[in-house]
């Protein structure tokens, strides 16, 4: 008896402590204005937070006033029904320019594994003139930034992984379209950092004085992914976007920041410069552990052949939409560079068939380079996840490309290329987190030798998102022919990641290579198919024509029913084919194709389960044959009513 007692203290005492380990780390600001608990301002550490809250700034003279606001004091306002406390941040600029201000906290220590895939939620107002002819909020520099990153951070930075902005005024990071309203940042995950205006995501939900907006952020470490979405409360607006790159390569800290800035440059009638002041208000702040990120894996296609035309209404078209596996639309972008692209059908003027007797749409791409060593590019998603193929696993991309330019004129340089990636994010041109690469030189350089110049060149990467390196470089024997059409297929396989290229021309032959390394360390396949160009000198036309574009992924074996996961489902195609019928083959639960449904076969199904015994407790064959009979003399008793 008492080791039953002990036994039961333990379990409960174990069921605890997991339960604080899993506990959601909050701040509602509560404990109002106080140094002596965790939920007030700056508060102290404790309940999943490391720190209390610290304010960092770049400047010395702008006044700051932070405190919590709470009933029955001034102006109290809670940002929804039942708010209850909110924390208030006012920054004066005081005639300093570029002030930069962020409020920040630590939530690493306890609570909430920050290395496994979790959710930031919080609720902000703001709570400064940004509409009126008054308001100061009117420059590039003036903006509202929400981000993790380091500790000490007054700005956004290289480090900083996901990001969300507001700007006043377009500029270096802000096109046109993202200016007054809340955008994502869409980063290339690259140790570098790096960002410019393409990754700016448009969410279409306004920035206004006293606007309430709810966000949510999915973080998935793992996978060096984010989703966001906003919505502003009390209105239609709202907005959400999956599968984000992270700016940076590596989670570089936990330390969410609520930040500003502001530029001191406002000339605002009657013609004075008043001092800049960002106000904003923060509630119903909430970190909880979330499941991973998975691809669906429910189909086996993936597809675009541009048979819908340009369209944004279509999925098969250009730009396209969302939809069929595809993650998003066509997109293209790049640096001091212009892209134009269109769907070519058959009677269209200039349309000129791929291939004899494959008379099909095609989509064409003519980029303009405006600069020296400039690059442009036309780039899809297929790391959908509500539907598509499980792109983390083993999978082949299909397509075909016609090279449009004359490769006589001005095609003679190392920079001169031409290049098919699939990246981990949305970059427009291939770096190193690319997995698998394909390119076309035309002349040596840094990353070309003699013998790459002029054929189709394949990458063999060392998997470790290192500096490109020419003898890595895996040169074809087909020739890269102005106007000929070459079909490409490439194998990848994501449990060694790495993948097997071949390219193929009616009229110069096929080349297969071995097994060759990803350039990527990741260890996921990026799922961004990149076309890009690049040219060594301004005023150069990079031109080409591409079609049927397909990613395949065979069944999982055990899969019998095909919806991309081996569960109970497929142990119930089994247990009703128990060594009966087999004549459907995997479908009928005959995995092994030897003409029966047996242990062999239930084998195949504990060896690629995945349903609720858990991927990481994968059953024992016995288990599954229980399994099974269980499900025979239910469906027996059934029979039998």
């Amino acid at each position: 008896m008492k080791c039953r007692t002990a036994l039961a203290l333990g379990c409960v005492a174990l069921a605890l402590g997991l339960a604080r380990a899993r506990a959601d780390v909050t701040a509602d600001f509560d404990s109002l204005n106080s140094v002596l608990d965790v939920d007030a301002f700056p508060g102290i550490p404790g309940d999943g937070w490391s720190t209390e809250w610290r304010e960092y700034v770049n400047a010395t003279s702008p006044n700051i006033v932070t405190t919590v606001v709470s009933e029955g004091t001034a102006g109290y306002a809670p940002l929804f029904e039942g708010g209850g406390p909110y924390l208030s941040a006012t920054i004066a600029e005081n005639a300093t320019d570029d002030v930069r201000y962020a409020l920040a906290r630590e939530h690493a220590s306890e609570g909430v594994d920050m290395t496994s895939p979790h959710r930031i939620e919080f609720t902000i107002r703001i709570d400064e003139d940004v509409d009126s002819v008054l308001s100061t909020f009117t420059t590039y520099r003036d903006r509202y930034m929400i981000f993790d990153g380091p500790a000490g951070a007054n700005t956004a930075s290289s480090q900083s992984t996901w990001q969300v902005f507001a700007y006043a005024g377009a500029g270096n990071m802000a096109p046109e379209n993202v200016v007054k309203e809340w955008s994502f940042l869409n980063g290339a995950n690259s140790p570098s950092g790096t960002i410019d205006a393409s990754m700016a995501v448009d969410t279409d939900v306004p920035i206004v004085t006293g606007g309430v907006y709810a966000f949510t952020i999915d973080n998935y470490p793992d996978a060096g992914l984010w989703s966001g979405s906003v919505a502003m409360l009390g209105t239609g607006y709202s907005f959400s976007k999956k599968a984000m790159g992270w700016r940076d390569s590596q989670a570089n800290g936990s330390y969410l920041y609520f930040s500003t800035r502001s530029s001191g440059l406002d000339d605002v009638p009657p013609d004075y410069i008043p001092d800049d002041t960002r106000a904003f208000s923060l509630d119903a702040i909430r970190i909880s552990p979330i499941a991973p990120l998975t691809p669906p894996g429910n189909l086996t296609t993936v597809a675009a052949h541009f048979d819908g035309g340009n369209t944004d209404a279509v999925v098969d078209a250009y730009r396209g939409r969302r939809g069929a596996g595809w993650n998003d639309a066509w997109t293209f972008g790049g640096s001091n560079a212009a892209s134009t692209a269109q769907v070519v059908s058959p009677g269209k003027l200039g349309f000129d068939e791929l291939k004899p007797g494959q008379s099909g749409a095609y989509l064409q791409v003519v980029n303009d380079h405006g600069a020296a060593t400039s690059y442009a590019g036309v780039r899809r998603s297929y790391e959908a996840f509500d539907e598509g193929i499980d792109w983390s696993r083993d999978h082949t991309v299909r397509f075909s490309l016609r090279i449009d330019e004359d490769l006589a004129l001005g095609f003679n340089h190392g920079d001169d290329r031409y290049q098919i990636s699939d990246l981990n994010a949305g970059r427009f041109n291939s770096d190193a987190s690319a997995t698998w690469i394909v390119t076309c030189f035309g002349g040596v350089g840094d990353f070309a030798e003699a013998d790459d110049v002029g054929v189709w060149v394949f990458y063999d990467g060392g998997r470790d998102g290192a500096g490109r390196d020419a003898a890595l470089n895996v040169p074809s024997t087909v020739p890269v022919i102005t106007g000929e059409v070459y079909d490409f297929v490439i194998e990848v396989d994501a449990g060694t990641r790495s993948y097997v290229a071949t390219v193929s021309n009616d009229a110069y032959g096929s080349f297969r290579s071995g097994s060759l390394g990803w350039r990527s360390a990741a260890d996921m396949v990026g799922g961004y198919l990149l076309f890009d160009t690049r040219s060594n000198e301004a005023g150069e036309q990079r031109a080409f024509s591409l079609d049927s574009v397909v990613i395949a992924q065979a069944s999982r074996p055990g899969d019998a029913n095909n919806d991309g996961r081996v569960d109970a489902l497929d142990a119930a195609i089994v247990a009703r084919n128990w060594l009966g019928d087999a004549s459907g083959g995997a479908g009928a639960g005959d995995f092994n194709a030897d003409g029966r449904v047996d242990d062999l076969d239930l084998a195949i199904l504990a060896a690629n389960w995945q349903g609720d015994v858990g991927a990481a407790n994968v059953p024992e064959p016995g288990m599954l044959v229980l399994l099974a009979g269980g499900l025979v003399l239910v469906m027996w008793k059934n029979r039998r009513g």
